[in-house]
Protein backbone atom coordinates (compact mmCIF):
# COMPACT_ATOMS: atom_id res chain seq x y z
CA UNK A 1 0.00 0.00 0.00
CA UNK A 2 2.91 2.40 0.18
CA UNK A 3 2.85 4.91 3.32
CA UNK A 4 4.20 2.41 5.54
CA UNK A 5 1.68 0.53 6.39
CA UNK A 6 2.37 -2.12 5.19
CA UNK A 7 -0.04 -5.44 5.09
CA UNK A 8 -3.08 -2.89 6.32
CA UNK A 9 -6.52 -5.07 6.50
CA UNK A 10 -8.13 -1.58 5.86
CA UNK A 11 -8.39 -2.64 2.05
CA UNK A 12 -10.32 -5.45 3.03
CA UNK A 13 -12.89 -2.97 4.93
CA UNK A 14 -13.38 -1.19 1.21
CA UNK A 15 -12.42 2.04 2.93
CA UNK A 16 -11.03 4.37 0.10
CA UNK A 17 -6.55 4.29 0.10
CA UNK A 18 -6.44 7.63 0.29
CA UNK A 19 -8.53 7.88 4.02
CA UNK A 20 -5.69 5.15 5.23
CA UNK A 21 -3.17 7.63 3.47
CA UNK A 22 -4.35 10.59 5.31
CA UNK A 23 -4.15 8.18 8.88
CA UNK A 24 -0.47 8.20 8.79
CA UNK A 25 0.25 11.02 10.86
CA UNK A 26 -2.16 9.27 13.76
CA UNK A 27 -0.79 6.27 13.49
CA UNK A 28 2.95 7.79 13.90
CA UNK A 29 1.13 9.47 17.13
CA UNK A 30 0.42 5.88 18.58
CA UNK A 31 3.98 5.01 18.67
CA UNK A 32 3.42 1.76 17.78
CA UNK A 33 5.19 -0.48 14.66
CA UNK A 34 3.76 0.30 11.36
CA UNK A 35 2.13 -3.63 11.14
CA UNK A 36 0.30 -2.99 14.24
CA UNK A 37 -0.26 0.41 14.35
CA UNK A 38 -2.05 -0.41 10.91
CA UNK A 39 -4.42 -2.90 12.18
CA UNK A 40 -5.09 -1.10 15.04
CA UNK A 41 -5.89 2.09 12.56
CA UNK A 42 -7.88 -0.68 10.50
CA UNK A 43 -10.29 -1.17 13.16
CA UNK A 44 -10.64 1.78 14.45
CA UNK A 45 -11.46 3.42 11.21
CA UNK A 46 -14.04 0.39 10.21
CA UNK A 47 -15.74 0.10 13.29
CA UNK A 48 -16.58 4.14 12.96
CA UNK A 49 -17.65 3.67 9.27
CA UNK A 50 -19.26 -0.13 9.58
CA UNK A 51 -22.09 -1.93 11.20
CA UNK A 52 -20.47 -4.18 13.45
CA UNK A 53 -21.56 -8.09 13.04
CA UNK A 54 -20.30 -9.33 16.23
CA UNK A 55 -19.70 -13.00 16.92
CA UNK A 56 -19.85 -14.63 20.32
CA UNK A 57 -17.71 -17.78 21.29
CA UNK A 58 -18.84 -19.45 24.86
CA UNK A 59 -22.57 -18.86 26.09
CA UNK A 60 -21.86 -20.12 29.59
CA UNK A 61 -23.37 -18.91 33.16
CA UNK A 62 -21.41 -15.52 32.44
CA UNK A 63 -21.49 -15.46 28.51
CA UNK A 64 -25.05 -15.88 27.91
CA UNK A 65 -26.38 -12.92 30.16
CA UNK A 66 -23.03 -10.87 28.52
CA UNK A 67 -24.58 -11.47 25.10
CA UNK A 68 -28.02 -10.80 25.74
CA UNK A 69 -27.00 -7.47 27.31
CA UNK A 70 -25.17 -6.39 24.03
CA UNK A 71 -27.46 -7.67 21.93
CA UNK A 72 -30.13 -5.28 24.15
CA UNK A 73 -27.73 -1.84 23.95
CA UNK A 74 -25.00 -2.32 22.15
CA UNK A 75 -24.45 0.66 19.76
CA UNK A 76 -23.56 0.11 16.29
CA UNK A 77 -24.60 -3.61 15.93
CA UNK A 78 -25.92 -4.93 12.43
CA UNK A 79 -26.18 -8.65 13.65
CA UNK A 80 -25.02 -11.46 16.28
CA UNK A 81 -23.76 -14.34 15.55
CA UNK A 82 -23.45 -17.54 18.54
CA UNK A 83 -21.34 -20.11 18.81
CA UNK A 84 -21.14 -23.05 22.03
CA UNK A 85 -19.88 -26.66 22.07
CA UNK A 86 -23.11 -27.59 23.92
CA UNK A 87 -26.19 -27.38 20.80
CA UNK A 88 -28.88 -26.83 23.59
CA UNK A 89 -27.16 -23.55 24.51
CA UNK A 90 -27.23 -22.22 20.93
CA UNK A 91 -30.92 -23.28 20.60
CA UNK A 92 -32.02 -21.33 24.53
CA UNK A 93 -29.83 -18.54 23.37
CA UNK A 94 -31.26 -18.26 19.42
CA UNK A 95 -34.66 -17.99 21.17
CA UNK A 96 -33.98 -15.87 24.23
CA UNK A 97 -32.30 -13.38 21.90
CA UNK A 98 -34.25 -13.14 18.94
CA UNK A 99 -36.25 -9.95 17.94
CA UNK A 100 -34.98 -8.89 21.47
CA UNK A 101 -34.03 -5.49 19.45
CA UNK A 102 -35.33 -4.24 16.31
CA UNK A 103 -32.51 -3.97 13.10
CA UNK A 104 -30.25 -6.66 15.20
CA UNK A 105 -30.02 -10.19 13.57
CA UNK A 106 -29.59 -12.98 15.73
CA UNK A 107 -28.27 -15.85 14.61
CA UNK A 108 -26.29 -19.19 15.80
CA UNK A 109 -23.43 -21.41 14.16
CA UNK A 110 -22.15 -24.87 14.00
CA UNK A 111 -19.03 -24.41 14.44
CA UNK A 112 -15.83 -21.55 14.96
CA UNK A 113 -15.42 -21.52 11.68
CA UNK A 114 -18.76 -20.99 10.35
CA UNK A 115 -18.95 -18.33 12.65
CA UNK A 116 -16.51 -16.08 10.68
CA UNK A 117 -16.94 -17.58 7.52
CA UNK A 118 -17.54 -15.43 4.65
CA UNK A 119 -17.52 -12.19 6.51
CA UNK A 120 -20.32 -13.24 8.59
CA UNK A 121 -18.45 -11.36 11.89
CA UNK A 122 -15.95 -8.56 12.46
CA UNK A 123 -15.59 -8.22 15.96
CA UNK A 124 -15.48 -11.52 17.70
CA UNK A 125 -15.86 -11.37 21.67
CA UNK A 126 -15.18 -14.57 23.68
CA UNK A 127 -16.05 -15.86 26.93
CA UNK A 128 -14.64 -19.07 27.84
CA UNK A 129 -13.44 -21.48 30.29
CA UNK A 130 -10.02 -21.79 29.96
CA UNK A 131 -6.88 -21.43 28.51
CA UNK A 132 -7.00 -24.79 26.22
CA UNK A 133 -10.53 -23.57 24.96
CA UNK A 134 -8.87 -19.65 24.19
CA UNK A 135 -6.13 -21.17 22.48
CA UNK A 136 -8.06 -23.64 20.07
CA UNK A 137 -10.93 -20.70 19.04
CA UNK A 138 -7.53 -18.96 18.49
CA UNK A 139 -5.93 -21.02 16.00
CA UNK A 140 -8.96 -21.13 14.38
CA UNK A 141 -10.06 -17.60 13.81
CA UNK A 142 -6.48 -17.19 12.55
CA UNK A 143 -6.66 -19.56 10.01
CA UNK A 144 -10.31 -17.31 9.30
CA UNK A 145 -8.14 -14.49 9.27
CA UNK A 146 -5.30 -15.30 6.80
CA UNK A 147 -8.17 -16.19 4.18
CA UNK A 148 -10.65 -13.11 5.12
CA UNK A 149 -12.70 -11.87 2.54
CA UNK A 150 -13.39 -8.24 2.26
CA UNK A 151 -14.98 -6.38 5.58
CA UNK A 152 -14.01 -9.90 7.62
CA UNK A 153 -12.77 -10.65 10.92
CA UNK A 154 -10.54 -7.69 12.62
CA UNK A 155 -11.12 -7.44 16.35
CA UNK A 156 -11.39 -10.02 19.40
CA UNK A 157 -12.29 -9.27 22.58
CA UNK A 158 -11.21 -11.94 24.92
CA UNK A 159 -13.13 -11.62 28.39
CA UNK A 160 -12.10 -15.08 29.25
CA UNK A 161 -9.71 -15.66 32.52
CA UNK A 162 -6.37 -17.21 30.87
CA UNK A 163 -2.52 -17.07 31.75
CA UNK A 164 -1.38 -13.51 30.47
CA UNK A 165 1.18 -15.64 28.11
CA UNK A 166 -1.74 -17.09 26.34
CA UNK A 167 -3.26 -13.66 25.81
CA UNK A 168 0.39 -12.80 24.70
CA UNK A 169 0.20 -15.38 22.09
CA UNK A 170 -2.81 -14.70 20.69
CA UNK A 171 -2.22 -11.28 19.95
CA UNK A 172 1.01 -12.00 18.10
CA UNK A 173 -0.84 -14.99 16.08
CA UNK A 174 -3.93 -12.83 15.24
CA UNK A 175 -1.70 -9.58 14.55
CA UNK A 176 0.07 -12.03 11.28
CA UNK A 177 -3.28 -12.25 9.49
CA UNK A 178 -3.92 -8.15 10.55
CA UNK A 179 -6.57 -8.95 13.54
CA UNK A 180 -6.40 -6.60 16.22
CA UNK A 181 -7.11 -8.41 20.10
CA UNK A 182 -7.34 -7.02 23.33
CA UNK A 183 -7.93 -9.46 26.46
CA UNK A 184 -10.50 -8.47 28.36
CA UNK A 185 -11.47 -10.08 31.40
CA UNK A 186 -14.40 -9.54 33.83
CA UNK A 187 -15.19 -8.93 37.68
CA UNK A 188 -18.52 -8.86 39.12
CA UNK A 189 -19.97 -12.19 38.95
CA UNK A 190 -23.01 -13.51 37.58
CA UNK A 191 -25.55 -11.09 39.00
CA UNK A 192 -22.97 -8.46 37.18
CA UNK A 193 -23.21 -9.88 34.13
CA UNK A 194 -27.12 -10.04 34.26
CA UNK A 195 -27.87 -6.53 35.46
CA UNK A 196 -24.85 -5.25 33.37
CA UNK A 197 -22.55 -3.85 35.42
CA UNK A 198 -19.24 -5.68 34.70
CA UNK A 199 -15.65 -4.44 35.46
CA UNK A 200 -13.94 -4.84 32.15
CA UNK A 201 -9.97 -5.03 32.94
CA UNK A 202 -8.17 -4.29 29.45
CA UNK A 203 -4.95 -5.40 27.96
CA UNK A 204 -4.29 -3.89 24.85
CA UNK A 205 -4.09 -0.87 22.54
CA UNK A 206 -6.22 2.26 24.19
CA UNK A 207 -7.22 2.96 20.55
CA UNK A 208 -8.56 -0.76 20.00
CA UNK A 209 -9.91 -0.29 23.21
CA UNK A 210 -11.63 2.89 22.37
CA UNK A 211 -13.19 1.03 19.13
CA UNK A 212 -14.66 -1.71 21.37
CA UNK A 213 -15.62 0.53 24.33
CA UNK A 214 -19.39 1.38 23.00
CA UNK A 215 -19.53 -3.05 23.16
CA UNK A 216 -18.26 -3.57 26.59
CA UNK A 217 -20.63 -0.06 27.56
CA UNK A 218 -23.26 -2.62 27.32
CA UNK A 219 -22.31 -5.15 29.41
CA UNK A 220 -20.54 -3.22 31.56
CA UNK A 221 -20.69 -0.46 34.51
CA UNK A 222 -16.66 -0.09 34.48
CA UNK A 223 -13.67 -0.16 31.82
CA UNK A 224 -10.35 -0.17 33.18
CA UNK A 225 -7.58 0.07 30.66
CA UNK A 226 -4.61 -2.09 32.59
CA UNK A 227 -1.34 -0.90 30.41
CA UNK A 228 -0.80 -1.21 26.47
CA UNK A 229 0.53 -4.92 26.41
CA UNK A 230 -1.86 -7.61 25.60
CA UNK A 231 -1.78 -10.24 29.11
CA UNK A 232 -2.26 -6.82 31.60
CA UNK A 233 -5.84 -7.42 31.46
CA UNK A 234 -5.53 -11.29 32.24
CA UNK A 235 -2.62 -10.39 34.80
CA UNK A 236 -4.70 -7.77 36.36
CA UNK A 237 -7.66 -10.11 36.74
CA UNK A 238 -5.16 -12.94 38.56
CA UNK A 239 -4.11 -10.19 40.69
CA UNK A 240 -7.55 -9.68 41.79
CA UNK A 241 -8.87 -13.05 41.81
CA UNK A 242 -5.99 -14.38 44.48
CA UNK A 243 -7.03 -11.32 46.75
CA UNK A 244 -10.43 -12.80 46.20
CA UNK A 245 -9.74 -16.05 47.44
CA UNK A 246 -7.08 -14.87 50.37
CA UNK A 247 -10.08 -12.34 51.71
CA UNK A 248 -12.86 -15.02 51.58
CA UNK A 249 -10.84 -17.88 52.86
CA UNK A 250 -9.89 -15.15 56.02
CA UNK A 251 -13.71 -14.19 56.16
CA UNK A 252 -14.77 -17.62 56.31
CA UNK A 253 -12.35 -18.54 59.36
CA UNK A 254 -13.11 -15.13 60.49
CA UNK A 255 -17.03 -15.66 61.23
CA UNK A 256 -15.93 -19.41 62.09
CA UNK A 257 -13.92 -17.85 64.93
CA UNK A 258 -16.89 -15.39 66.05
CA UNK A 259 -19.07 -18.12 66.26
CA UNK A 260 -17.07 -20.06 68.30
CA UNK A 261 -16.69 -17.51 71.11
CA UNK A 262 -20.37 -16.47 70.79
CA UNK A 263 -21.51 -13.87 68.57
CA UNK A 264 -24.33 -14.14 65.91
CA UNK A 265 -23.26 -14.08 62.11
CA UNK A 266 -24.97 -11.37 61.57
CA UNK A 267 -23.96 -9.19 64.54
CA UNK A 268 -20.08 -9.56 63.32
CA UNK A 269 -21.06 -9.09 59.61
CA UNK A 270 -22.25 -5.64 60.77
CA UNK A 271 -18.93 -5.62 62.83
CA UNK A 272 -17.19 -6.27 60.15
CA UNK A 273 -18.92 -3.50 57.69
CA UNK A 274 -18.30 -1.12 59.75
CA UNK A 275 -14.43 -1.53 60.98
CA UNK A 276 -11.35 -2.38 59.25
CA UNK A 277 -11.69 -6.30 58.40
CA UNK A 278 -14.62 -4.59 55.67
CA UNK A 279 -13.93 -6.26 51.93
CA UNK A 280 -16.07 -6.97 49.07
CA UNK A 281 -16.63 -10.18 50.13
CA UNK A 282 -18.07 -9.25 53.53
CA UNK A 283 -19.90 -6.31 52.24
CA UNK A 284 -21.23 -8.00 49.24
CA UNK A 285 -21.27 -11.56 49.29
CA UNK A 286 -21.61 -13.10 52.81
CA UNK A 287 -20.59 -16.77 53.24
CA UNK A 288 -23.24 -17.78 56.11
CA UNK A 289 -26.80 -18.41 54.94
CA UNK A 290 -29.27 -15.77 56.49
CA UNK A 291 -27.20 -12.87 56.53
CA UNK A 292 -27.03 -11.25 53.30
CA UNK A 293 -29.72 -11.48 50.65
CA UNK A 294 -29.26 -12.79 47.22
CA UNK A 295 -26.31 -14.32 47.98
CA UNK A 296 -24.92 -17.74 47.06
CA UNK A 297 -25.08 -19.24 50.86
CA UNK A 298 -28.56 -18.81 50.88
CA UNK A 299 -28.95 -20.73 47.80
CA UNK A 300 -26.97 -23.76 49.58
CA UNK A 301 -24.10 -22.50 47.57
CA UNK A 302 -25.36 -23.66 44.24
CA UNK A 303 -24.92 -20.60 42.14
CA UNK A 304 -22.55 -18.05 42.05
CA UNK A 305 -18.65 -18.03 41.28
CA UNK A 306 -17.95 -22.03 41.36
CA UNK A 307 -14.45 -23.30 43.66
CA UNK A 308 -13.85 -25.03 40.45
CA UNK A 309 -12.72 -21.57 38.71
CA UNK A 310 -11.24 -19.93 41.41
CA UNK A 311 -8.87 -23.15 42.27
CA UNK A 312 -8.62 -22.38 38.68
CA UNK A 313 -7.85 -19.09 38.99
CA UNK A 314 -5.34 -19.50 41.81
CA UNK A 315 -3.14 -21.95 39.95
CA UNK A 316 -2.90 -19.98 36.89
CA UNK A 317 -1.62 -17.19 39.55
CA UNK A 318 0.95 -18.90 40.96
CA UNK A 319 2.23 -20.37 37.36
CA UNK A 320 2.83 -16.77 36.85
CA UNK A 321 4.17 -16.37 39.84
CA UNK A 322 6.44 -19.21 39.36
CA UNK A 323 7.43 -18.15 35.86
CA UNK A 324 8.19 -14.26 36.81
CA UNK A 325 10.68 -15.44 39.71
CA UNK A 326 12.84 -17.61 37.55
CA UNK A 327 15.70 -15.57 36.50
CA UNK A 328 18.05 -15.78 32.89
CA UNK A 329 19.80 -18.63 34.55
CA UNK A 330 16.97 -20.53 35.47
CA UNK A 331 17.89 -20.94 39.37
CA UNK A 332 14.65 -19.72 42.13
CA UNK A 333 17.46 -17.14 43.67
CA UNK A 334 14.72 -14.64 43.00
CA UNK A 335 11.76 -16.87 43.39
CA UNK A 336 8.33 -15.05 44.14
CA UNK A 337 6.72 -17.01 46.75
CA UNK A 338 3.09 -15.72 47.44
CA UNK A 339 2.56 -17.57 50.78
CA UNK A 340 -1.00 -16.46 51.14
CA UNK A 341 -1.68 -17.84 48.07
CA UNK A 342 -0.55 -21.00 48.67
CA UNK A 343 -2.53 -21.54 51.64
CA UNK A 344 -5.24 -20.26 50.24
CA UNK A 345 -4.93 -22.95 47.24
CA UNK A 346 -5.04 -25.87 49.75
CA UNK A 347 -7.84 -24.60 50.75
CA UNK A 348 -9.51 -24.50 47.64
CA UNK A 349 -7.88 -27.85 46.32
CA UNK A 350 -10.12 -29.49 49.31
CA UNK A 351 -13.10 -27.52 48.68
CA UNK A 352 -13.50 -28.04 44.92
CA UNK A 353 -12.46 -32.28 44.94
CA UNK A 354 -15.40 -32.44 47.15
CA UNK A 355 -17.87 -29.80 45.21
CA UNK A 356 -16.21 -28.51 42.19
CA UNK A 357 -19.40 -26.92 40.97
CA UNK A 358 -20.42 -24.77 44.44
CA UNK A 359 -19.76 -21.79 44.97
CA UNK A 360 -16.25 -20.72 46.50
CA UNK A 361 -17.55 -19.36 49.66
CA UNK A 362 -19.10 -22.52 50.52
CA UNK A 363 -15.30 -22.63 52.35
CA UNK A 364 -17.09 -21.50 55.17
CA UNK A 365 -19.48 -24.85 55.35
CA UNK A 366 -17.67 -27.67 53.74
CA UNK A 367 -13.93 -26.61 55.61
CA UNK A 368 -15.53 -25.12 58.99
CA UNK A 369 -17.31 -27.22 60.91
CA UNK A 370 -19.89 -25.40 63.53
CA UNK A 371 -17.34 -25.74 66.62
CA UNK A 372 -14.89 -23.90 64.22
CA UNK A 373 -12.30 -27.00 63.84
CA UNK A 374 -10.91 -27.86 60.65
Amino acid sequence: MGSGFGHCALVRCSICVEHVRGRVEARDRLGLCPLVASQVEMVTTMLSVMPARIGWLGLGNMGMPMVANLVKHGGGIQSVSVFDADGGKRDAALKELSGVRKGVTVSTAVSVRDLVANGRCNVVFSMLPDGAAMNDCVALLTEAGASASPGGLALMVDCSTVHPNDAQRAAAALNKVSVSFVDAPVSGGIQAAKDGTLSFLVGGSVHVLDAARPFLQSMGRKILHCGEQPGLGQAAKLANNLLLGITMAGLCESFVLGSRLGLEPKVLSEVFNASSGRCWSSEKYCPVKGVMSSVPANADYKTGFAARLMLKDLRLAMDAAKARGVDHEGSDSRKLRLPLGEAALEQYVQLASQHPNLDFSALYKYLFDEEGKR
